[in-house]
């Protein structure tokens, strides 16, 4: 009977002790995914930023870890006030119940249709490369731009 009791009041002090900290490891991660991710925006900010300005056929190769939660990666064009213009490269990603976005601005064209959100350690290409905006087939009107894919 005395086991039981003291059992019983152990449980009670244990287990929302668990609880808490659960919660705090859980916090833990999620910032840490954030940093790894500010971190992968950086390098390849940083990658880009100089490919582009190489010229094509500029290219690098990163290999970098991207954490669990990533919901989206999009290239969008600015369209008001400091960022008219510029390309913003924005990676989303899942922290707790919200979405939290990270954006970068570049002067120029990022596409990053090829590149893939899934977890995991993964090689990606940045390269410069150039391609004819003009529809018509007499008049080229070349653009360089940079593209970040999977390899």
């Amino acid at each position: 009977m005395e086991f039981l009791l003291i059992f019983g009041f152990s449980l009670i002090i244990v287990l929302p002790l668990i609880s808490v900290l659960h919660s705090q490891y859980l916090e833990g991660k999620q910032d840490l995914d954030q940093s790894q991710l500010k971190q992968i925006l950086d390098d390849i900010s940083a990658t880009a930023k100089n490919s582009y300005y190489a010229g094509p056929p500029s290219k690098a190769t990163l290999t970098l870890y991207f954490p669990r939660g990533i919901s989206e990666i999009e290239t969008q064009q600015g369209t008001a006030g400091a960022n008219e213009g510029k390309w913003e490269l924005i990676i989303r990603f899942k922290r707790g119940a919200t979405t939290v976005d990270l954006v970068e601005n570049f002067p120029f064209e990022v596409d990053v249709t090829e590149l893939s959100k899934t977890e995991g350690k993964r090689k990606i290409i940045i390269s410069a490369e150039r391609k004819d905006i003009d529809s018509d087939p007499g008049v080229t009107n070349l653009v360089e731009y940079v593209k970040i894919k999977d390899q």
